[in-house]
């Protein structure tokens, strides 16, 4: 991508019972650039989520998650 170009990454993975993400389950879905799907992988690790619940208890579930890559105007 060009500077100053957005773009998309769409991944999916398991949010574990404790929220946080099995990597080794990433599957990148689609992506606009390399680049911009790097800094997903890069940032996934860092990311917390709330756990699904079925019932009293919390369980992994598989997500779809968009990652949109926009540019600033007067920047």
């Amino acid at each position: 991508a060009e500077a100053g170009v957005g773009g998309r990454v769409v991944v999916e993975f398991l949010i574990d019972s404790t929220g946080g993400i099995e990597l080794a389950s990433l599957r990148v879905v689609q992506s606009t650039d390399a680049r911009f799907t790097e800094a997903v992988r890069r940032v996934l690790p860092e990311l917390r989520f709330l756990p699904a619940q079925r019932g009293e208890r919390t369980v992994g579930v598989t997500v779809r998650q968009p990652f949109l890559f926009t540019t600033r105007v007067g920047r």
